[in-house]
């Protein structure tokens, strides 16, 4: 019997949805990269005024002004980068429970000595993930701010 390329060893025809769940799984991992992507590149704009001025005490007051616009901007480009990064963490996570929750999944008729233990951990990871989800939906109603966290 052939056995799947995943991590769990399972026959390959065991899981009723491989294919779906291959299709969920990978959005997931692209998402997931982009939490540190854009996470990363997010940082880099993100400076108190404090910074500006440990930064370069004597250029700071003779460009105050523009140093000052420039730091505003790139906190308005953070704000825009760091929401971004929250998004993609939460696609990744629902898209991640969802894909693991299909691969669960026994196809009829599947001869599996895992058979309960796979149905056990789909009834933990299905519901919390669509739990996961619905919190994240309504959450994304409500606008993110920077002074109030997650």
């Amino acid at each position: 019997m052939p056995v799947s390329s995943g991590s769990s060893g399972a026959p390959a025809t065991s899981s009723a949805y491989r294919g779906p769940a291959l299709l969920v799984l990978a959005p997931a991992l692209i998402s997931l990269i982009g939490i540190v992507q854009y996470g990363f590149h997010a940082r880099s704009l993100l400076y108190s005024s404090a910074d500006l001025e440990n930064w370069g005490a004597d250029d700071l007051k003779r460009f105050e002004k523009q140093a000052r616009a420039r730091q505003r901007a790139h906190f308005e480009l953070w704000r825009s980068k760091i929401t971004l990064a929250v998004r993609c963490y939460n696609a990744g996570i629902s898209l991640l429970g969802g894909g693991v929750a299909l691969s669960l999944v026994l196809r009829v008729g599947a001869d599996s000595s895992e058979a309960v233990f796979r149905w056990i951990a789909f009834s933990v990871v299905a519901p919390a993930t669509l739990a996961e989800t619905t919190w994240l939906f309504v959450q994304s109603r409500v606008p993110l701010s920077h002074s109030e966290p997650r």
